[in-house]
């Protein structure tokens, strides 16, 4: 995947906006849940088309320049992909404690009916006294 400038075409003859390479599924302020900036406008979202971050959602506000909001979301984004990737590790350790209890299950009935094989044992030894 190439960088976001050369991955993406200029419209406008060098007006600065550029075309993302695959066109969103959503327009910038179609989202929920809505994010607002500290001027209480709602921030846009957009996709990056960079290398270092491919398809990492941002938010950036059209009336501030400043990044200081771009930088405070992509925290919280990063927050929210640390999140989920520790969600996704549960689920599985999940699904693996299940399999082993399951496992363990089995190994119990095989257990159980061994026990329940010496007790019958035991029991015809002291009603006919004769040894297993």
């Amino acid at each position: 995947m190439a960088s976001s400038s050369a991955s993406s075409r200029s419209v406008g003859g060098g007006s600065g906006y550029e075309v993302p390479p695959v066109p969103y599924r959503e327009r910038p302020l179609e989202y929920e849940p809505a994010v607002f900036c500290h001027c209480h406008a709602k921030a846009a979202q957009f996709i990056s088309w960079s290398d270092t971050n491919p398809g990492m959602r941002f938010l950036k506000c059209a009336k501030r320049e400043k990044t200081g909001l771009q930088q405070e979301v992509q925290a919280q984004q990063m927050t929210i992909s640390a999140l989920q990737a520790e969600l996704e590790d549960a689920r599985r350790e999940k699904s693996v404690l299940q399999l082993e209890l399951q496992d363990a299950d089995r190994a119990n009935v095989g257990v159980e009916r061994g026990h329940s094989d010496t007790a019958t044992r035991l029991r015809r030894t002291e009603w006919d006294g004769s040894a297993y």
